[in-house]
């Protein structure tokens, strides 16, 4: 679980930026609580709660809507900045890495409940 808040929390890596105030956004429309902390702290507790309340696929699934939320975004930048096209492509490589990622873990979980 840690690898995959690492990697979630690196824009550089997964192409989206999970601030804290999101990711309680996240935690709140799952009924969740989480505490004061770090960015990382926050979203391995969510993971956690997520997890230990039968909402992980929920989660991921909210995970997902922030990957299409950021890629509409990206999109967006390439028309109104022709420029920037170059540099969208990357941006739009890592969102793409992170949709798979988040599709085969709630595969996974889904088998699981089953």
């Amino acid at each position: 679980m840690r690898e995959i808040v690492r990697f979630l929390l690196v824009p550089a890596r997964c192409g989206l930026f999970l601030s804290r105030a999101r990711l309680g956004k996240i935690a709140k429309a799952l009924g969740a609580r989480l505490p004061f902390g770090s960015r990382f702290e926050v979203a391995k507790n969510l993971f956690a709660t997520a997890g230990e309340s039968g909402l992980a696929g929920e989660l991921l699934e909210r995970l997902g809507a922030e990957v299409v939320i950021w890629e509409a975004r990206y999109r967006e930048w390439v028309g109104q900045y022709p420029a920037w096209a170059a540099f969208a492509g990357q941006w739009l490589e890592r969102v793409e890495t992170t949709r798979r990622m988040l599709t085969l873990m709630h595969n996974q979980v889904s088998e699981n409940e089953s």
